[in-house]
């Protein structure tokens, strides 16, 4: 193997990808906590944890507490919109702020109390809008309204045949509701009172999946993560579901996320993945973060991606480019039109070619020395895996080309 070294300079500027453009990167300031609920509001994001409220103003760099006003209390969900941002309580039902976060004001007048302890609500498992009005899913509650910002509450539960309502999107004029308990999704028209269920296609499994842990609304569509069969789509209100999870290896859908034209998953313990195209297809992108840790939220910012993972605080990363690595299928049907890329997945890394090329691929460590050379050959177009080389767990430049083709990540192996 030739031995070549990279300059420092091109090392030092490669790594600064490894922490913020191809790899997640830990945020400071919140690395033990629970972050439930993770919210953007004019550049400014939000957290949700078992300690309250935290804000950042510099893209997640540092976090402050932002509780005045907040009681003791874990925060469940987070929603904003028309310059106010509410938070969803354990036990203390619903806040508001108007400030930026400098304050909040309790806005729980209708909801109901705790059936064993009535100086408490019931879990806000969700808040949504349409614009004009608010909805709350309560634990075992149902689904509340609010005509004016909060003020006041009231209960639309007809044709609900459970109230333990986990999650709530709004898409086309219509509400949607992800029940547990077997309940799967309900739909509530704009010009409806009552509740009708919207589950043909949904798999039954006794006691598990039509329990929709998640719902997410974008172009048209919407999607459904589920307790344990995965993740569905529609793209007809509800009428009709379908499968939806090619590529996603999770049986828990624990966040879903719109930003454009794509979509984000969290798992229970499969990291985050993307799909471009509706959800037909799912790519992992979770390199750098923790492994068996659930990942209970998603936001994003600017170009950036926020998650918020189960005692490990908030990471973040740069939005994937929306062109995804070009697939067998792409390739078959327009080999000419395919894109040169290169990508990583759980064990390994994906190449495509969209013409026979000239291909090497070589991993350098951070000192710029050359510790690998995996290709070094003439291949035909086509999809290409495999297997990430035997390094020592760590942080390396992998260097891509193929023809004129040059591709430079930081990439993280672990063993």
């Amino acid at each position: 193997m030739k031995k070549t070294n990279l300059p420092w300079s091109a090392i030092f500027g490669l790594l600064m990808v490894a922490q913020s453009h191809g790899e997640w990167v830990q945020t400071t300031g919140l690395a033990g906590q629970v972050v439930r609920a993770l919210v953007a509001e004019d550049k400014a994001i939000y957290a949700g944890t078992d300690d309250g409220v935290f804000l950042s103003v510099n893209n997640g760099n540092t976090w402050t507490a932002a509780n005045t006003g907040l009681p003791k209390d874990t925060v469940v969900s987070l929603s904003a919109g028309g310059g106010a941002v509410f938070a969803g309580m354990l036990h203390s039902g619903i806040f508001a702020s108007v400030s930026d976060g400098d304050s909040w004001t309790a806005v729980n007048q209708g909801l109901p109390h705790d059936a064993v302890d009535t100086n408490s609500y019931p879990q806000i498992n969700q808040i949504a809008s349409d614009g004009s009005r608010l909805y709350a899913s309560a634990l075992r509650k149902g689904v509340f309204l609010s005509q004016n910002g909060g003020a006041s509450w009231n209960p639309i539960n007809t044709g609900l045949t459970t109230t333990n309502i986990f999650a709530l999107a709004v898409s086309g004029g219509n509400l949607f509701a992800g029940a547990g308990s077997g309940g799967g999704v309900f739909v509530l028209s704009n010009s409806g009172a009552t509740w009708q269920a919207a589950n043909n296609g949904l798999t039954y499994t006794q006691g598990m999946v039509y329990s929709v842990s998640t719902l997410a609304a974008g172009s048209g569509r919407l999607y459904a993560g589920t307790v344990a069969g995965g993740l569905y789509r529609t793209a007809d209100n509800g009428d009709n579901w379908a499968e939806s999870g090619q590529g996603m290896s999770a049986a828990l859908v624990t966040a879903l996320y719109v930003h454009g034209p794509d979509i984000f998953g969290g798992t229970s313990s499969n990291g985050v993945f993307v799909s471009t195209d509706n959800a037909a297809s799912w790519t992992e992108i979770d390199g750098g973060l923790f492994t068996n840790v659930a990942v209970l939220c998603l936001c994003a910012s600017d170009s950036t991606l926020f998650a918020g993972l189960y005692g490990r605080g908030v990471w973040r990363r740069s939005l994937p480019e929306t062109s995804p690595t070009p697939t067998a299928a792409m390739l078959e049907k327009s080999p000419a039109k395919a894109a040169y890329g290169i990508s990583s997945m759980p064990g390994g890394l994906r190449y495509a070619l969209p013409a026979t090329s000239p291909v090497s691929i070589v991993y350098y460590d951070l000192q710029g020395r050359l510790v690998a050379s995996v290709v070094n050959k003439i291949q035909s177009a086509g999809l290409y895996s495999l297997a990430a080389p035997s390094l020592p767990s760590g942080f390396y430049v992998r260097d891509f080309r193929a023809g004129s083709f040059a591709q430079r990540d930081g990439v993280r192996i672990t063993r």
